[in-house]
Order: structure tokens, then C-alpha cells, then sequence
């Protein structure tokens, strides 16, 4: 296997698993640059219309509960939405890590995963618990073609991040409902659009500009249980601040949904987001301090092609700074457990292995418990116990995994061609065990980073 191959499987992959890894890739930045232009396919789930409707029946069920004995068909439904969220949840995440393990290369797994996270949000309520999976369909995996302002209107858009970040009741003070209630609206929407989506927490705003974006997006709602379930966004003309918002010096006249709407599609094209979100890619799959070259090179991709996500990859993978032959990136936990699962070609019992692990290790899917999402950099996952982690489950997995490897040398060959130091294989090889091998090359150091 050929640098360049190496490089595409487990830097811009996502790790080799040899029943399905191809060892030698004619054109490696051709092979990559194909898969971008391919949909990321996920199983449809529960919609984000449908979670709504469970979500209210189940908050129905719940209330009449309380004021009387459900009759033998409720309880029976109550039940099963009681446990439908979490149900939901691990259906979700093991079809993505299903994915992630059995597929050829994994790039547009991987750029799934950087847009998950950049537009986190965490599980920390039942409603949450219901929505989630729903806006990885939604809003990630259906946008990864499209450009970044698609993939951020439709967050924005999307009733997991308006209730999560507290929008949907968010009512302008000058608005029909406004002058009838005494409430505030709600900055936390705007603030994450400003600091963490596009313009990045340098980026050229004030609290003023905060407050504007946030005044736009009065009235971007849900439906409740009474009203029309024909999307599951609903503009709240009532709740909206009328008249003219100025957001970087620029004011915005637009009427309704269409003024918020605007400053986003400004927001997604403007300079700072194109080297924010250039800056954070570079850091995600390079390095945790990328070369100030490569971003800009990232950065005038994007303000040319206007945030289109596929042709941004396409200025990655073809940036000499992306082929260097030392690796890196210190693997995140998810990065992990999914590269050695892929090592080991897990077939079976995914559920019980992928999650558990992740609890442990600190990563698991919809718990950041921040909307900056987790960290990607090595100073955050590299300590004691995290390795002590690792290395357990690595021993736990080298054990199932034992009988199918027949040669340790060869398996080494596979997994690191001549990517591995010779200190590591001499170890690896001289090890007492076909355990303690096979252990030792899940936490060698060519392992652990990428």
C-alpha cells in the first residue's frame, strides 16, 4: 500500500478494515473526491413531523394519566412512547457507526460527523431525546451537497435546535403577542449563529448585533399539538418584531421569516464564517493547529463557490499541506472505537460495543452538553484514564477478535504497510499473546493518531 492510499483510508477515512479497504488506489484524490460528490444515505427514521406528533401524544397520554386510569389502548401507547426516544436513539447511532464501519472509506461519514458537531445539539430532555435523530437526517446528512447556507437555514430552521436553544417561544416586545405578554426574547439562538456557526467567536459582531438577529428570529416556532403539522417549522407572525433590523452595518426591511432568512444567507457567505469554518475542517482532519496556507486556500474556496460543501472538500483533498506523511491528528474517542471496530471488521453485537465505550470515553452521540460541541483537539482526550480506557477495550475486543486473525505480521502489513515504527512492530510481534498483540496495535502510537 502506497502513502497516498494509506493517507485516504485513515486521514480523510476512516481507518482501514481489510475485508473491505482497497490496498492500492490508482488515483487517491479521484477515489476521494468521487465519494463527495455521493449522498450520504441513512435509513429514514422517525421525521422530525412524525417525532412532533409522538412528542405531543405522548405529553397527552401523560396529562391525562394523571387525572384518570388510561383504558387498555392507552396504556399500551403510553408505553411504547415512554420508550420510543431512547428506542429512537440507539436505532440512530448504530446505523451511523454501522455505516462508518462498513463502508469502503468513509469520507462523507467523516464530514457528517465535523457538521454534526459543529451544529451540536445534546439530549437533555425528553423532547430532545425525540427530535434528535431526526435533524442528523435532516439537516446534515440531506445538506453535505448543497452549500453551508442550505445546511444553516435548515438548522435554524429545524425544531430540535429552535427548542434546544429556547427560540420557539422567543417574543418580540413589539410584537402582537409581545404587547399582550410580558416576556423577553431569547438571545441563545442568535448568539450560537453568531459565535459558534458562521462568524466564529472573533468574528466582527457586537452584543448589538446579537440582539438584532435575535429581534429577526422572533416568531421562528414549531407546531403545538393544535396546529397544522404540514412542517415542522412554523412562523409565528404574532410573536415576530416588526420593522427594519440592522445586523454588520447592514439593515434588513424584509417582512416575516424573510428578514431572518437573509441576514442568515449573509451570515453563511460573509469572510469571517468562510475562515471559520475553513479553519475549524483544517482542524478536524489535519491538524489541531493547521498551516495558516491551507486554511487560506480553504477560505478562498469557499468565498468563490459560495459555502458549496463538495467543492470546499475538493480544495482539501487536493492541498499538498493534507498529504504530508506524518500524521497528526490524536483520535477522538468516536474515531477510536469506529477505526478499531473497522480493524477488526466487527460484525456482530455493535450496539452493545459502540455506545457503552463512548459513554465511557466521554463521546457519545447528542451529549456534548454544549452547543460548541466536543473538542477535536489531543490536549482534551489525551490523559490517563482515557488511555486506560482504550486500553481495556482494546484488550476486551482483541479477544473476540483473536480467532480470526491467522498471522499478527500480516494483519500489521494490512493495517500500517509501512506506516508503523519499527520500535511498534517489534513489540507487537514479540508479544506473548495473540491478545496482547493485537491489543498492542490498537494503542500503538501509528494507531492512535491518523
Amino acid at each position: 500500500m502506497d502513502n497516498a492510499t494509506y493517507i485516504a483510508l485513515t486521514r480523510f477515512g476512516l481507518g482501514i478494515n481489510p475485508s473491505l479497504s482497497p490496498t492500492h488506489i490508482t488515483h487517491p484524490k479521484s477515489w476521494l473526491l468521487e465519494q463527495c460528490q455521493s449522498p450520504l444515505l441513512l435509513q429514514q427514521g422517525l421525521s422530525s413531523t412524525d417525532s412532533l406528533k409522538s412528542i405531543f401524544r405522548y405529553r397527552q397520554l401523560k396529562a391525562a394519566n394523571k387525572k384518570r386510569r388510561l383504558n387498555q389502548d392507552e396504556q399500551q401507547q403510553f408505553k411504547q412512547l415512554q420508550l420510543l426516544p431512547r428506542k429512537n436513539l440507539i436505532k440512530h447511532a448504530t446505523e451511523v457507526a454501522h455505516l462508518a464501519i462498513h463502508s469502503a472509506s468513509g469520507i462523507q461519514l467523516r464530514l457528517f460527523d465535523f457538521f454534526s458537531n459543529h451544529f451540536s445539539i445534546t439530549t437533555h430532555n425528553k423532547f430532545m431525546k425525540f427530535i434528535a435523530p431526526s435533524f442528523e437526517q435532516e439537516v446534515i446528512a440531506a445538506h453535505l451537497n448543497h452549500r453551508f447556507e442550505d445546511m444553516l437555514l435548515a438548522s435554524c430552521q429545524h425544531p430540535a435546535m429552535l427548542v434546544y436553544l429556547n427560540n420557539e417561544l422567543s417574543i418580540g416586545p413589539d410584537s402582537f403577542a409581545g404587547k399582550k405578554k410580558t416576556k423577553n426574547i431569547n438571545e441563545n439562538l442568535a448568539r450560537e449563529i453568531l459565535e459558534l456557526h458562521t462568524l466564529g467567536v472573533e468574528g466582527p459582531y457586537n452584543q448589538q448585533d446579537v440582539e438584532q438577529l435575535a429581534l429577526a428570529l422572533t416568531g421562528w416556532s414549531i407546531p403545538k399539538a393544535q396546529d397544522d403539522f404540514s412542517s415542522p417549522f412554523l412562523y409565528r407572525k404574532g410573536f415576530h418584531q416588526p420593522g427594519p433590523k440592522t445586523l454588520l452595518k447592514i439593515t434588513f426591511r424584509q417582512k416575516d421569516h424573510k428578514q431572518a432568512q437573509e441576514m442568515l444567507k449573509m451570515l453563511a457567505n460573509h469572510p469571517a464564517t468562510a475562515k471559520h469554518i475553513s479553519y475549524k475542517l483544517a482542524q478536524y482532519f489535519i491538524s489541531d493547529k493547521p498551516e495558516p496556507k491551507l486554511v487560506n486556500k480553504l477560505t478562498q474556496s469557499y468565498l468563490a463557490s459560495r459555502g458549496h460543501i463538495p467543492t470546499l472538500m475538493k480544495a482539501l483533498i487536493e492541498a499538498p499541506e493534507c498529504w504530508q506523511p506524518i500524521a497528526q491528528k490524536f483520535k477522538t474517542p468516536r474515531e477510536f472505537v469506529i477505526s478499531s471496530l473497522r480493524a477488526s471488521n466487527t460484525q456482530n453485537g455493535l450496539a452493545k460495543k459502540w455506545l457503552p465505550i463512548l459513554k465511557s470515553l466521554g463521546q457519545l452521540p447528542f451529549q456534548a452538553g454544549s452547543p460548541a460541541g466536543y473538542s477535536v483537539q489531543q490536549v482534551d482526550w489525551l490523559s490517563p484514564n482515557n488511555m486506560y480506557i482504550r486500553a481495556n477495550f482494546a484488550y476486551e475486543l482483541a479477544a473476540r477478535w483473536q480467532t480470526k486473525v491467522k498471522s499478527v505480521q500480516s494483519l500489521v502489513d494490512t493495517l500500517f504497510a509501512n506506516h508503523v515504527s519499527q520500535h511498534s512492530s517489534t513489540h507487537i510481534l514479540r508479544a506473548e499473546t495473540k491478545q496482547q498483540a493485537l491489543t498492542m496495535i490498537l494503542m500503538s502510537p501509528e494507531f492512535l493518531k491518523r
